[in-house]
């Protein structure tokens, strides 16, 4: 759900760990390798959803995530067969998009390699195009 100038995702239902009916927010974007939680960040994101859902406010913030968001020079996704090695594909790049366009990109992603034929929309996300050397 977009929101000012950042975006956020919020969610109902279980977690992996059985919590149920938690909210989670996120989007927060920070440079570098270190997988460390930015509480500035934390904290914009949580007046970001209390400014939605105001009952929030009672609320404390009970697990933080931090991971990667995978995105390229190029800012454009990677799907398709791997140059250089055969039967392996690659579905990245989504950065933030991740949750909005995954699951079409890999049914997209599945169907071309059913069916042998990468259809037209995937062209510009080949991966011949942005992986220049072997993994």
């Amino acid at each position: 759900m977009p929101y000012g100038q950042g975006r956020f995702f919020l969610a109902c239902g279980h977690d992996e760990y059985g919590m149920k009916g938690g909210i989670i927010i996120g989007g927060d974007r920070q440079v570098g390798v270190d997988k460390v939680p930015d509480m500035v960040g934390i904290e914009q994101n949580r007046r970001h959803a209390i400014d939605i859902f105001p009952f929030l406010h009672a609320h404390a913030v009970r697990r933080i995530y931090v991971g990667w968001i995978p995105f390229t020079r190029e800012l454009r996704p990677i799907i398709g067969p791997l140059p250089g090695f055969e039967h392996l594909y690659v579905l990245t790049g989504l950065g933030s998009s991740g949750f909005e366009y995954g699951p079409m990109a890999g049914k997209l992603l599945a169907e071309a390699i059913h069916s042998g034929t990468v259809p037209p929309i995937l062209a510009e996300a080949d991966p011949v195009l942005q992986v220049t050397h072997g993994v």
